[in-house]
């Protein structure tokens, strides 16, 4: 439950600076449905295509223009996508270094 709430708010943070001010209510049923899709065998590794549509569709149903919803959900994907980028390369960097305790 802790982690549906902080993803869901998480969520709600990255597309309203992207422009798209989306209620807290229709961003719950925004993550549970996309959680939902997530599960079917329609998309590849990384969900860049399927799920941004599943997503799409679902606010246009709520009400949200199509000609915000498309970039921002495009836009959301991008940041989740270089934010998980530059945590491997982190990790990898930190692992390549020598440890002091060898």
């Amino acid at each position: 439950l802790a982690l549906f709430g902080a993803t869901t708010f998480q969520s709600l943070f990255i597309l309203q600076a992207a422009g798209l001010s989306v209620a807290l209510w229709h961003m719950a049923l925004l993550n549970a449905l996309t959680l939902l899709a997530a599960v079917l065998p329609i998309h590849p590794p990384g969900g860049w295509g399927t799920i941004d549509s599943v997503q799409v569709l679902i606010l246009e149903w709520m009400g949200y223009g199509p000609h915000l919803t498309t970039p921002s959900i495009l836009a959301a994907h991008a940041f989740y996508s270089v934010l998980i980028f530059v945590g491997g390369m982190a990790g990898w960097f930190m692992c390549q270094r020598p440890s002091s305790s060898r």
